[in-house]
């Protein structure tokens, strides 16, 4: 074997160059830092990525795994988590502006006002990363001993954050069938369970806890955190489900 042959950190395959010669990934790639999400950040608006598919798909069914995958260097089969945020965050915030579909704080985008309506139908995108900001100093606080930077798991929320999207666009037609009637309000309260699941699978598979049992404590804290945020959001729909129950 050539002595100086690379493996491949995407497929494991071994070569030589600047390329390799199966996945066409670079030989070399850089640990995520702030330096590294500006350089992706303006690649988004620059070159047309290919993996949009890909990445849904893996988020969907080994959501942690997956983003595991690419803070390590398997990054050549994805999208840019951001180019993803930015058209599908802008694509569900023109369905829902467009077809009245009601927040998760049981609101109409058209219903809000003042800058809360801006930022919300115009800008849902950077409403998004308004939370994984705050999910990310969450989970850099109670898993600090994984030695994950800030950065690296702003991304992986950032990749949750896609496929929550991507789940409130599939929604759109349960929606539009149940508001009419009313009952989009029992369904709300179960997608806030929903996405509190996939947030601790997501968490469950990125930091291995069946390798480290540390993980499941750690993991009980999270989810009161994340339960009560989207209670927060959404209190007016648990307030109305036990209302009518």
């Amino acid at each position: 074997m050539n002595q100086n042959a690379i493996t491949c950190k995407n497929c494991g395959n071994n070569f030589t160059g600047n390329y390799c010669n199966v996945c066409g990934q670079r030989a070399t790639t850089k640990r995520l830092n702030l330096k590294q999400i500006l350089h992706d950040f303006f690649h988004a608006f620059t070159h047309v990525d290919k993996g949009f598919l890909y990445s849904a798909k893996e988020l969907a069914i080994r959501p942690g795994h997956s983003i595991r995958g690419y803070i390590e260097g398997k990054r050549a089969a994805h999208a840019s988590p951001f180019l993803m945020l930015i058209i599908i965050g802008g694509l569900c915030s023109v369905l829902y502006y467009n077809l009245e579909i009601k927040m998760l704080n049981s609101y109409t985008i058209s219903e809000l006002e003042g800058n809360l309506q801006i930022i919300t139908s115009k800008f849902f995108a950077l409403s998004m990363v308004a939370y994984c900001f705050a999910f990310s100093l969450v989970d850099y606080i109670v898993f600090y001993y994984k030695k994950y930077n800030y950065i690296e798991l702003f991304v992986m929320n950032t990749f949750v954050a896609i496929e929550v999207l991507v789940l409130n666009i599939l929604l759109i037609p349960l929606w539009l069938i149940t508001s009419p009637s009313g009952t989009d309000d029992y369904i709300r309260p179960f997608l806030f369970i929903i996405l509190i699941v996939y947030f601790i699978i997501t968490r469950f598979q990125f930091f291995e806890a069946r390798k480290d049992k540390k993980v499941y404590i750690r993991l009980i804290l999270e989810s009161f955190f994340f339960f009560g945020f989207l209670i927060l959001i959404g209190w007016k729909n648990i307030i109305a489900l036990f209302q009518t129950i």
